[in-house]
């Protein structure tokens, strides 16, 4: 792998295809917390990009691009490896973020083993990487993505066509009938991720600022 170069951030392809969280997008708190820390000054680690097909393609970096998109800044460090396939750079990206960055949660990962069958890989291969026994592997997608029971609050804006199952079943339900702030905090971010607030978009976006503002320093 070469060493570290700066890239143009608006060469910087992130396809939505071989995502690997479950949500679909950047989590834009973690964008914004990104943000916050490179405006004083804070030094990421470069990301990584993959050429492929001569495409240039975020393979570990998601956050931290769009955490330079958010600041307008023009170019990112980050280091360059070629790819032969999009499964090798799935692979890859999935690897990283075993190690680092936010965590992936049980709907990542069954996202993930689901992408990565799309690719041909093997049930050995796919379970190393979701850190998931081979004989669970199958009953712990269908559980996190095909058969999760959801809250009533979201199956209503299923059946009325305010959410897709799909984007209905990537919040994290299991934290919203906890106590701590932090977890109440993550359930109420991941329905507005998808829409599912009461608000108009400029205040949903104001509330959301806020919610970051008041919580960061009890962290």
């Amino acid at each position: 792998m070469a060493s570290p170069t700066l890239f143009e951030v608006s060469k910087l392809e992130l396809p939505e295809d071989i995502y690997t969280r479950a949500r679909g997008s950047p989590w834009w708190a973690n964008v914004y917390a990104y943000a916050q820390e490179m405006e004083a000054g804070a030094e990421f680690p470069p990301i990584l990009v993959g050429e492929y097909e001569e495409r240039l393609i975020v393979v570990d970096g998601y956050h931290r691009v769009n955490a330079c998109k958010q600041l307008k800044l023009s170019h990112i460090q980050g280091t360059l490896k070629h790819y032969d396939n999009l499964a090798e750079i799935v692979k890859d990206s999935v690897k990283a973020n075993n190690h680092h960055g936010v965590r992936y949660t049980p709907q990542d990962k069954a996202h993930i083993a689901d992408l990565l069958a799309k690719y041909g890989l093997e049930k050995e291969q796919i379970s190393e990487l979701v850190k998931v026994p081979v004989d669970k592997l199958e009953r712990f997608t269908v559980k996190n993505i095909r058969g999760k029971t959801l809250k009533e609050p979201l199956m209503k804006l299923v059946n009325d066509g305010v959410l897709t199952m799909e984007q209905a079943v990537a919040v994290d339900q299991s934290r919203f009938s906890t106590q701590s702030v932090e977890d109440v905090v993550v359930q109420l971010i991941g329905y507005m991720e998808f829409g599912a607030y009461p608000w108009g978009v400029d205040k949903y976006a104001s509330y959301a600022q806020r919610l970051v503002d008041l919580i960061t320093p009890n962290l």
